[in-house]
């Protein structure tokens, strides 16, 4: 389970992130910042694991606090949210030592994914930035265990054959909604449509 802290000085989409956490099963919100003041004080007191940090943070400082971070507490793993998609911001953040990017406005769908490929040591960028193929690092592919409940709930439809329209009406959420999440899906898993999504997950158990 990780202990993780949040900074973000945009107190709306700050308690948006602590509210998905607090929901999660995995995770513990320790300490929700509206900067990086006192943050090593609080890593150490609550012996974080994960920090969410905002990049537009510091005034530009946001890529020397995450080389600060990870040079002053070595078990930790530094997550960036970001709006910014470019490749030089992206490298710049991973190259500092973030151990994910994720976009702010996939934040909702990536970022328990992040976490978790952050726990296992991978490195987690956001499919929006992958699909467009001009970043040289590369993700962690996405565990299903990690799935927010609405895509495990849809995934699981999906294997029993269900149309989008059938999943829809069975789950209570608009065509539109089913669609997007698939697309979601399958941007994370690398794929185009419904037969490959399947097609890479080797086991549905874990979606009762």
């Amino acid at each position: 389970m990780a202990r993780i802290i949040t900074v973000d000085d945009h107190h709306i989409f700050r308690e948006g992130i602590c509210s998905l956490i607090n929901k999660s099963e995995k995770d513990t919100l320790v300490a929700s910042l509206s900067n990086t003041r006192g943050i090593d004080e609080t890593i150490r007191e609550f012996q974080a694991d994960v920090v969410l940090l905002d990049l537009s943070l510091e005034s530009g400082m946001a890529y020397s606090e995450i080389a600060h971070l990870k040079a002053q507490h070595h078990r930790l793993k530094v997550i960036v949210l970001s709006m910014h998609d470019d490749q030089v911001t992206v490298e710049k953040a991973m190259q500092a030592g973030a151990d994910g990017y994720a976009l702010k406005r996939d934040a909702f769908d990536d970022l328990l994914f992040a976490i978790r490929a952050a726990e296992r040591g991978g490195r987690f960028i956001s499919p929006t930035i992958i699909s467009k193929g001009d970043v040289s690092i590369t993700m962690e592919k996405p565990s299903v265990d990690d799935m927010p409940a609405r895509q495990r709930q849809i995934l699981k439809l999906l294997a029993q054959g269900k149309s989008n329209k059938q999943i829809a009406a069975e789950i209570g959420i608009a065509l539109p909604t089913v669609k997007n999440h698939l697309s979601v899906l399958f941007k994370k898993y690398g794929v185009s449509n419904r037969v490959g999504l399947l097609a890479k997950l080797d086991t549905f158990d874990s979606l009762n």
